[in-house]
């Protein structure tokens, strides 16, 4: 069974998931899909309705592709961080903070690349929940 395969149909000892490693993200960014297209909408949503009480004639300026950046910006995140995780178990035969620094690495990497500059706010309550994540867990 080549490296692929191995993702797609199994699970390590260290992992938590009930199916393979690939499924298992694929699942999740799905789930972060939705949640991203709402908070998008949600977005778009309240601009438009403001510039609908200024202006009602400039409601064609206050529809923003940059609001959707967000909507790609979490399976990106999430489908990143689970699949090289997952991946540097499988290589390194072992579950440490060195496979999560480089998930995470490559997972800021990517969110540099599909979240629009102008929210970068969003991405920095994303760090800080995972840094709170990570140092409860630790703490447990």
């Amino acid at each position: 069974m080549n490296f692929v395969e191995e993702l797609f149909n199994s699970q390590t000892s260290f992992c938590a998931h009930c199916c393979g490693c690939l499924i298992s993200a694929l699942k999740q960014a799905f789930k972060n899909l939705k949640y991203g297209l709402i908070i998008s909408i949600a977005l778009q949503l309240i601009r438009t309705l403001k510039t609908l009480a200024k202006n009602p004639s400039a409601i064609k300026s206050s529809l923003r592709h940059e609001y959707f950046t967000i909507a790609l910006f979490l399976p990106a995140i999430v489908l990143t961080l689970k699949l090289v995780r997952c991946s540097l178990r499988r290589i390194r035969e072992k579950d440490d903070g060195v496979n999560s620094l480089l998930a995470g690495a490559a997972a800021g990497w990517v969110a540099t690349k599909t979240l629009s500059k102008d929210y970068w706010y969003f991405y920095l309550t994303f760090i800080g929940s995972r840094l709170i994540g990570a140092v409860h867990k630790h703490l447990i």
